[in-house]
């Protein structure tokens, strides 16, 4: 009798322990199902500098959507929307500059994932071709050429200004950077002085490594100046390359010249 006792609370306990562990295995599933309501398979990818694809997962239990965070022309999805668990392929172009930084947007519902991306650079060169011009008084469209292997960052470039009078008006206009180099208009001299102003061009790279560079620009209180060496040229009938050289005051307007032969 006292074995068969035994046997019955044996089974007792075996059977609670038995309901006790499913309710655990139950437990744990919602809670892992409660988890992937929304996930990735990592929030942060790394790049070589060479173009390349690669795909991220994502866990879901709806609909998703995604979108890059920042403008950027280097990145490429091969979907912008899905529904459950399924990747995202994405293309990256090759980075001739600093190293980069992408961030994806992934939402469903009022929930949101980022995933960064950081596509490394290289040794980029980035500065103007000089460290001073000096231009006229006029208001003259001015180029001031920059070696430049940041294109893909032009974007990102801060540019800031520090002038020698900052009571006096604001004499560089409508600047821009473009593919020539760093571009803006002139505001005519009237003032009885040289006037100076230092340009910053800053860029950050995906690390917040900071790359500044600067040029000083003088605006004189004289016109223009520009006088041939010689006035002619005598050719044969082989090719030949002739040179015509010129002096003046005016090297920073070279790429605004009309050149013409007649």
């Amino acid at each position: 009798m006292k074995r068969l006792t035994n046997m019955f609370f044996c089974r007792s306990v075996y059977r609670w322990m038995w309901l006790w562990f499913l309710l655990l295995v139950v437990g744990c599933e919602k809670k892992y199902e409660l988890d992937l309501s929304l996930a990735l398979s990592t929030e942060e990818i790394h790049l070589e500098a060479t173009e390349g694809k690669t795909k991220i997962m994502i866990y879901a239990d709806g609909p998703w959507q995604v979108a890059v965070k920042e403008e950027t022309d280097w990145l490429t999805l091969n979907t912008k929307s899905g529904s459950g668990n399924g990747d995202i392929l994405f293309s990256y172009s090759r980075n001739f500059g600093i190293a980069r930084k992408a961030t994806l947007l992934i939402t469903k519902g009022s929930e949101q994932k980022e995933l960064v991306i950081i596509q490394s650079g290289q040794n980029a060169a980035f500065r103007f071709s000089k460290s001073k011009y000096t231009v006229t008084r006029n208001p003259f469209h001015i180029t001031l050429p920059i070696v430049n292997d940041l294109q893909s960052n032009i974007n990102r470039i801060l540019v800031e200004y520090l002038y020698d009078d900052e009571t006096s008006e604001k004499w560089v206009t409508n600047a821009a950077l473009t593919e020539n180099g760093f571009e803006f208009d002139l505001l005519e001299n009237n003032y009885n002085r040289t006037r100076t102003v230092r340009i910053y061009l800053t860029v950050f790279d995906a690390y917040d490594k900071e790359y500044t560079v600067y040029a000083d620009v003088d605006q004189t209180t004289t016109n223009p100046t520009l006088t041939q060496k010689t006035t002619e040229s005598y050719l044969t009938r082989r090719p030949k390359m002739d040179t015509v050289i010129v002096r003046g005051n005016v090297s920073a307007l070279f790429p605004e010249f009309e050149k013409t032969v007649s």
